[in-house]
């Protein structure tokens, strides 16, 4: 049965993408030995009996053989060789359950490693949402999850740093204009402002920040998106946006196809 200490190596070997927190480590800690104490019970409770009843049979053996050495008659004879064959029957059948419950406690402990490997593989998920956030967040987009959910495979832990770096296609870590590799919040910067309709008009990024997600024209300040676009739109307003601001309506047009307004 692997022991609690080879367990934790081979969880060590994984990827290694975050540092536990002491209360996350414990919790890997506590799996880990919830596990191992219950294939160690279960040892305890049926291996060594069982043991104790092989060694107790492999006894009975020695004293059926040196009974079958004393017997004179045939029907003494014949009575020792099937006490014999009785007593290695119950070895064999004791020596297939001992083997079973020690498969058994292996089973256990490898289900332990998969628990706990479970466990870190949530908590690093949960850590680098948590920083992803983040860095979404400071740039300002429309929908922060759908910018999320198409980069997220794009970040990865760089151990040689100790922080996320964004890959490239082909794993390499993207670089900034120091050519040193970009952290989170100069990736999605560096997204805002190649597609800045993702990005809340008044977060604009780039130039000066101005109140580009608002428009004036006329009575029409604060008009709602879908006011402009997609199925409850209204023509007029939305023509009245053209004509106002041309550059405003095509980029409001992009950020209504981003939001699913229009296709």
């Amino acid at each position: 049965m692997p022991t609690e200490a080879e367990i934790q190596a081979q969880i060590e070997q994984q990827p290694a993408k975050v540092t536990f927190t002491p209360e996350q480590q414990a919790k890997v800690d506590e799996l880990i030995r919830a596990a191992q104490g219950r294939a160690a019970a279960t040892e305890r409770a049926q291996v060594v009996e069982l043991t104790n009843r092989l060694t107790t049979l492999e006894q009975d053996l020695a004293a059926a053989k040196a009974e079958k050495s004393t017997a004179k008659t045939k029907t003494e004879k014949a009575d020792a060789d099937a006490n014999i064959e009785a007593v290695k029957a119950e070895m064999r059948e004791a020596s297939m359950l001992i083997q079973r419950e020690r498969d058994l406690a292996v089973k256990a402990a490898e289900a332990a490693k998969r628990e706990a490997l479970t466990f870190k593989q949530q908590a690093e998920d949960t850590r680098k949402q948590q920083v992803i956030s983040g860095a979404v967040a400071k740039a300002g987009f429309i929908d922060p999850e759908i910018v999320t959910a198409i980069t997220k495979d794009q970040v990865a832990w760089d151990e040689n740093l100790g922080r996320y770096v964004v890959k490239g296609e082909k794993g390499e870590p993207k670089y900034n204009s120091a050519y040193e590799p970009m952290t989170l919040e100069e990736f999605y910067h560096e997204l805002a402002v190649n597609k800045p309709y993702l990005v809340r008009g008044e977060v604009k990024p780039g130039a000066s920040s101005t109140a580009n997600g608002r428009f004036d024209a006329g009575n029409m300040t604060n008009v709602p998106l879908e006011k402009l676009f997609g199925p409850k739109s209204e023509a007029k307003l939305a023509n009245a946006l053209a004509l106002k601001d041309i550059k405003e309506y095509r980029r409001l047009k992009e950020v209504a196809k981003a939001s699913g307004l229009l296709k």
